[in-house]
Formats: C-alpha cells, sequence, structure tokens
C-alpha cells in the first residue's frame, strides 16, 4: 500500500444543502502483469473492484462508506502503515468519522474536512 496507494478524501459538486459530496475512497495500482496482487486484496478485504486504470495498469478500489469503515480503517488500525503514508491514512480515518456522523452534511463538518484534506496533501 506504502508505494502504489492512495488515501482520497474527493470534494465534488452534489445535491444536498451544500451542493457538496465526501466521496472517501482508498486505490492501489499496479501494472497489468501484477495484477493478481490487485485480485488477492479484494478477496482479501472482501469488497471493492479491481477496474482497468491505463493501457497496462490495473487499479483496486474501495469506496463504499460501510465497506471503508468496517473493513478498511480497522485493518489499517492494527496493521499500520511505515511510511509517512500513515499520517494520510490517520488523515483519512479523522475524515471518515466525521462522515460516519453525518457531520459532513453541515457546514462545519465540511469546512473540517477541507481542513483535514489540506492539511492531508501538504508536502
Amino acid at each position: 500500500m506504502d508505494e502504489e496507494g492512495s488515501f482520497i478524501i474527493a470534494i465534488l459538486p452534489g445535491t444536498g444543502p451544500l451542493k457538496t459530496k465526501i466521496s472517501l475512497r482508498i486505490s492501489i495500482t499496479q501494472k497489468a502483469h501484477s495484477k493478481i496482487v490487485l485480485f488477492y486484496l479484494q478477496k482479501f478485504f472482501d469488497c471493492g473492484l479491481v477496474i482497468p486504470y491505463s493501457k497496462d495498469c490495473m487499479r483496486f478500489m474501495v469506496q463504499r462508506k460501510k465497506d471503508i469503515i468496517k473493513k478498511i480503517i480497522p485493518h489499517f488500525n492494527n496493521y499500520p502503515l511505515k511510511t509517512s503514508k500513515q499520517f494520510k491514512f490517520e488523515c483519512f480515518k479523522e475524515a471518515s468519522e466525521i462522515v460516519r456522523k453525518g457531520e459532513h452534511l453541515e457546514l462545519k463538518g465540511l469546512k473540517k474536512i477541507i481542513e483535514i484534506k489540506n492539511k492531508m496533501n501538504r508536502k
């Protein structure tokens, strides 16, 4: 997960009162010749999709809120990453908790997610 993986917080146009939608997802990319690893991950986590990403790459992606909260976050809580990617996971986890509680549907929660996203993406 450390090299080819990403924790993503996307803020998209939406139809709710704040006209935004929060999308949380993880993705792991591999060259097509190594795609079997992605299918193993899909089976291990019992969720997500393996999809073409580019001409010679495939991607394992999880974006269902339930799967993020019940499968992905507990796994990385139990098996922390060993690089700076751990910081990104902690930010991702904090944002997922706001979404889980429904706080992202109010301006205060949305602002907090934007703050987390900005902190997460600093170099």
